[in-house]
């Protein structure tokens, strides 16, 4: 599950997430690999230092959906926090987490965390204003999923993967046919359809897995 460290890790700039993660010990994740699954124990809380990390849940058949997406200085595992302060219902984890690349996280522990707590309170006020955010996400994600189409869905995300990299001016994120059906919430089938079909109308380019919108995607399909 090791991968090779980086020479320089992100510090996070708050103080008090800073100190959450002087007090964790620092584990490297391979791409792919599993921080933590659904219903496992909330032992541990996970500070990210370096790559991405992905919360989701499946169901028995293998199916899958992204809920968020985490970055350097980022959270998971938040349901250790509520475990730690013996909040009902937040003894297990709510969803699985995965290293969606090359990571690298201070792992906090269930005693190193009560400590942190009783040395900065502040630490439930940050916890709280990022699980309200991750609220807002899930939320909007859950009305397009029941409000929106396969391809209106598909439509949003390239959107906002065009507009994220001009605005940004970061490289395209690279992106399967499996994880753009995860991020939507349909089948790999019906996304592959929903791309051969704007491929081929001339819509969008795609080249080493980066899409490109050429000319404005219809509306409706």
């Amino acid at each position: 599950m090791s991968c090779s460290r980086k020479p320089s890790l992100a510090v996070p700039s708050d103080p008090i997430v800073r100190d959450l993660a002087a007090r964790g010990r620092i584990r490297d994740f391979a791409a792919g690999a599993v921080l933590h699954r659904e219903g496992e124990p909330a032992e541990s809380l996970f500070v990210i230092l370096d790559g991405e990390i992905q919360g989701y849940v499946s169901d028995s058949q293998g199916r899958e959906m992204v809920l968020h997406r985490y970055g350097p200085t980022e959270v998971a595992g938040e349901m250790t926090l509520g475990a730690a302060l013996g909040m009902a219902g937040c003894d297990h984890h709510r969803y699985s987490a995965r290293a969606r690349t090359a990571a690298v996280c201070a792992v906090i522990d269930r005693n190193p965390l009560d400590t942190a707590l009783r040395a900065h309170p502040g630490i439930l006020r940050r916890m709280i204003g990022v699980l309200t955010l991750r609220h807002g996400d899930i939320v909007d994600s859950v009305r397009r999923l029941a409000l929106v189409d396969v391809y209106g869905r598909v439509r949003q995300l390239l959107v906002n993967l065009e507009t994220s990299a001009d605005t940004a001016h970061t490289p395209r994120e690279r992106l399967t046919h499996q994880d753009i059906a995860n991020r939507v919430g349909a089948s790999r089938d019906m996304v592959g359809r929903v791309l051969r079909d704007l491929l081929a109308g001339g819509y969008i380019a795609v080249e080493d897995r980066r899409f490109r919108i050429l000319r404005p995607l219809p509306t409706r399909w």
